[in-house]
């Protein structure tokens, strides 16, 4: 495919989004051993890449975005440079924006329903809960995602729900020149403080998912006007109808007063933070009875997305082929001689099957290999060829050339001609007697020796008389035809080819388990898997939730699967008598006493040192995700 390009270790397969700021493509990163991984790249337009301004924003913002570890936010890989212009590797979803499937599902009919709009609403205000109370070394970051709209939530084929862009619009808002296109939050969706130029905080936030979750359920823009002005206005008086009249037919009580608390025109009147409004949700999807699973999202997905789905596996395998370097030939033999096998070699001319004819004249006899070879009329060894080539025509069996030593081709026949007793003495009369030369007058002194010689010839003429006899009077041993070739056995059928898998992580380096056992480490690869099996893959690492999935095999495909890792916290309370200077990690934390030091789960160094008495502590300390380790020092006792 011509639009399949190599950049570095990245390959750029398809441009899907063109925007004011940036370029979105699908790409592949390739690793060793065949591991495989699909990416998207956001490459910003040269424009942009000229503000130093803005590029230096830009990168902070990116930095910040790259933190953001969890399951519904897309993951930012790396920030760097292509062809000069700045890039951003972040996680590939296959999946639609929540704009694409709102749309898809009015077309068909098939609207996204309440259960689902609550799921997803769900799961996107998970992810925006993480990135609000995210901090950094006990800082608070104070990120606002500033642009959530229904293009920046992402729903996955298998019901995923993730949040992109964060960091970007917070960054291009920053940005001191005004182009058109430059991402500042899309109108209809902004809280009416952001419409007005007024501070953010994460309730700003709360009001653009009140937004959508709205549009979700009633199947109509709300605050959207014929003009950006008219859409500002809307979205600044922040009039909300009430569901029920907008979807013409009865809302759950609770429900609608969940969105209209959150499209609240007031800050201080809105759920105080994303967390609240997840909670909210919850409780009445709890005493709905609506499930909480993301499969049924993911049966709507394939509903809605059925031939989006199939010509994107297509494409994909498309792109497998195009990337393939080394282009592997079969060859093929066949049992009977092609045509034009035999050009060029001296003595041979292929011969065609006769056609079928009533049995033909008994022929003269065959003669001895010796006979024919003295006989005239051409070259024995092309006449052999000729047979060789015939019988391969007819389908006779058998090897028919092989070479002496020396060089020469042994001919075997396939057939022996039957010799009777008649033939055979005929035959070795041919090959042993000549005419007797004519007598010669020989000298008197030479009659007696002559006398002898005769003597002699006489007795080997009667000794070879007699062989003759002997060999005529030989029972004749019957050579009959081999028994008509028969078909060859079908060969067995091939065992289907084995399957493989890719299986990572972010972060890299935890445990994989295949159906309970566990198989190594990440990125890892799985070769020789049984096809047409479904196995169940577990990956986990230490301070991080354990993630569980799994996949099917197909004979000769390899699968590949890919775990998003949450990081898991706890907390760290110490004192020391009479006092110390507190080190985690080799970073200051203060002095003692200090309680609830939040660190990620896992194994963490701990430094406790008082410099007027001169004394150290250091030690390793275990924090459990979600619970208090305390550690107590006692100067006074150190020996």
């Amino acid at each position: 495919m011509s639009n399949v390009q190599r950049i570095g270790s990245y390959v750029l397969l398809k441009k899907v989004a063109t925007g004011g700021m940036a370029e979105l493509y699908k790409a592949k990163k390739s690793g060793e051993k065949g591991f495989e991984k699909l990416l998207a790249i956001k490459m910003i337009l040269p424009h942009l890449s000229s503000n130093e301004e803005f590029i230096s924003m830009f990168i902070d913002e990116a930095k910040v975005a790259a933190i953001l570890n969890h399951q519904n936010i897309v993951q930012i890989y790396d920030l760097g440079k292509i062809d000069e212009s700045y890039c951003i590797v972040m996680e590939y979803v296959r999946g639609k924006d929540l704009k694409n499937v709102i749309s898809r599902g009015s077309k068909l009919k098939n609207p996204i329903s309440m259960e689902h709009s609550c799921l997803i609403t769900c799961s996107a205000l998970a992810g925006l809960s993480y990135a609000h109370r995210k901090k950094d070394r006990g800082r608070d970051l104070d990120i606002v995602h500033r642009d959530i709209s229904p293009q920046n939530i992402l729903v996955s084929y298998e019901g995923e729900v993730k949040i992109v862009d964060f960091g970007i619009a917070k960054a291009a808002t920053k940005s001191n020149e005004t182009r058109a296109g430059v991402l500042k939050g899309k109108l209809a969706y902004m809280s009416p403080e952001q419409a007005r130029g007024k501070p953010l905080d994460q309730r700003s936030d709360v009001f653009s998912m009140g937004v959508v979750l709205y549009e979700m359920l009633s199947g109509k823009r709300l605050f959207y006007g014929d003009t950006d002005m008219e859409t500002l206005e809307r979205v600044r008086e922040a009039k909300v109808e009430p569901l029920p009249e907008a979807v013409g037919h009865d809302v759950p009580e609770g429900l609608d007063a969940i969105v209209m608390k959150a499209l609240e025109k007031e800050p201080q009147d809105r759920y105080q933070t994303a967390a609240d409004m997840e909670e909210a949700l919850m409780e009445f999807m709890r005493k709905s009875g609506y499930s909480m699973s993301t499969v049924s999202v993911s049966q709507y997905m394939h509903r809605i997305f059925r031939d989006d789905i199939e010509d994107e596996l297509r494409e994909e395998e498309s792109w497998d082929q195009t990337m393939v370097s080394d282009t592997l030939s079969v060859d093929t033999l066949s049992a009977a001689a092609p045509e034009g096998a035999f050009d060029g070699v001296t003595g041979i001319t292929p011969q065609p099957a006769p056609a079928p004819a009533k049995q033909p004249a008994p022929a003269p006899p065959t003669p001895a290999p010796a006979q024919a070879a003295q006989r005239p009329g051409g070259s024995s060894m092309g006449k052999l060829a000729i047979a060789a080539v015939a019988v391969l025509v007819l389908g006779g069996g058998g090897l028919w050339f092989s070479m002496k030593k020396g060089g020469r081709p042994e001919v075997t026949p396939a057939v022996t001609p039957a010799v009777t007793p008649a033939e055979a003495p005929a035959a070795q009369a041919t090959a042993g007697n000549a005419p007797a030369p004519a007598p010669v007058k020989a000298k008197a002194e030479d009659t007696k020796e002559a006398a002898k010689e005769a003597k002699k010839a006489k007795a080997a003429e009667t000794a070879r008389k007699q062989v003759q006899v002997n060999e005529a009077l030989k029972p004749v041993k019957q050579v009959s035809a081999p028994p008509p070739p028969q078909a060859a056995a079908p060969p067995p059928a091939p065992a289907p080819a084995k399957s493989a898998a890719a299986i990572s992580s972010e972060p890299s380096g935890a445990e994989v388990y295949l159906d309970g056992k566990r198989s190594g480490s990440t990125p890892l690869n799985i070769e020789g898997l049984e096809p047409g099996r479904r196995f169940a893959v577990k990956v986990s690492k230490d301070g991080y939730e354990s993630w569980s999935g799994g996949f099917s095999t197909e004979p000769g495909r390899k699968e590949t699967v890919h775990a998003s890792l949450s990081q898991q916290y706890g907390k760290l309370s110490v004192d020391a008598k009479p006092w110390a200077v507190v080190l985690v990690d080799g970073e200051q934390k203060g002095t003692t006493p200090m309680a609830d030091i939040r660190l990620t789960a896992g194994e963490h160094s701990l430094v406790m040192g008082n410099p007027k008495l001169k004394l150290k502590r250091q030690m390793k300390v275990r924090i459990e995700p979600d619970k208090t380790n305390r550690v107590v020092v006692d100067f006074t006792n150190n020996p």
